[in-house]
């Protein structure tokens, strides 16, 4: 005879074990959603640095930083000289003045033509018949040069990203440069300023002499001169710099650096989203100044001559450049 007997009472794991592996499945799916991973491949930043959102992509960084001496197709080149012209690579020259005036200049630059060390010397010439911009913009060593000798008064050499930023996404530009002792009539200068306005500019006082215009209103300015070896720090039109030492002299905030042309100093930009920007001044200070970055943006780098070889010739008449970072 068969008894039928009661079967014995399911145990608790048994009872909600369904229950435990859908519940644990659950968990592991948030995990994994919120890991650097997924949020990397989500787009981090989502609808920019003042948006909300969170899946729209992060924005691609801007990087020049010229290993194996490559990148001038990232970048547009230029030069100005106040009685000549300007021209753009790759552009045609827009000329003005006496046509019969025999504007022109030559002068040695850092970097041999064999790319040496930075003492070793190249011959450079710019003039009204052939501006040399591919001259005057070269790279070497992994970085880039910028050159500029007694032309015709006052010139500007000048690179840029050929791109524009959107503030909403992009409120970091950094650089490196070296902040070499070049006396007072040659000196570097990254000016940001709003999309498709004009870029040649220079202060208030020193526009008429440069025949070019005072900086836009919104534009923010950083860098080492009218003077060379000052403090430059100009926010929508506005000296920003609130102490009272230059870059070099007997004083000055980096004497290393304003003697050596291997050293180059790393200076940082940031909007930080609530009225302010912060300056890292290569290293020497930093500083949190009212502005923000214009809404649609560019940057252009600059080196700015007012006869540079009025007051004594600098050795090399040249900034080096790197690491150029908009992100």
């Amino acid at each position: 005879m068969f008894v039928l007997k009661p079967a014995p009472p399911r145990s608790a794991s048994n009872r909600f074990g369904p229950w435990v592996t859908v519940l644990t499945s659950f968990i592991i799916a948030i995990a994994l959603a919120a890991s650097p991973a997924a949020a990397a491949k989500g787009g981090g930043k989502g609808g920019g640095k003042k948006g909300g959102g969170g899946s729209d992509p992060q924005p691609e960084v801007f990087t020049a930083d010229f290993s194996g001496n490559a990148g001038l197709d990232q970048l547009r080149l230029g030069v100005y000289h106040r009685n000549i012209g300007s021209q753009e690579l790759g552009q045609a020259a827009v000329t003005w003045g006496d046509n019969n005036a025999a504007h022109g200049g030559t002068w040695t630059a850092d970097h041999d033509l064999f790319c040496g060390t930075p003492d070793t010397q190249r011959t450079v010439s710019s003039s009204k018949s052939d501006f040399a911009v591919d001259e005057l913009v070269y790279l070497c060593r992994d970085h880039l040069m910028t050159t500029m000798g007694d032309v015709d008064g006052y010139s500007i050499v000048w690179f840029s990203p050929n791109q524009t930023f959107d503030a909403q996404e992009y409120n970091t530009i950094s650089w490196d440069v070296n902040v070499t002792d070049l006396l007072k009539r040659q000196w570097w200068e990254v000016s940001i300023v709003p999309a498709d306005t004009e870029f040649l500019a220079t202060t208030d006082w020193l526009a008429s002499v440069a025949n070019i215009g005072q900086y836009h209103p919104d534009a923010v300015v950083v860098g080492n001169g009218p003077f060379g070896g000052d403090v430059h720090l100009s926010v929508q039109g506005v000296d920003q710099y609130d102490g009272w030492q230059n870059v070099c002299g007997p004083w000055g905030l980096d004497p290393e650096g304003c003697a050596s042309k291997r050293l180059r100093r790393t200076f940082t930009v940031t909007d930080n989203n609530d009225g302010t920007l912060t300056v890292d001044y290569g290293g020497m200070f930093t500083q949190t100044v009212a502005g923000e970055l214009p809404s649609t943006f560019q940057v252009f780098f600059k080196d700015h001559n007012y006869t540079p070889d009025k007051d004594g010739q600098p050795v090399g008449h040249t900034w080096h450049w790197d690491n150029i970072v908009v992100g």
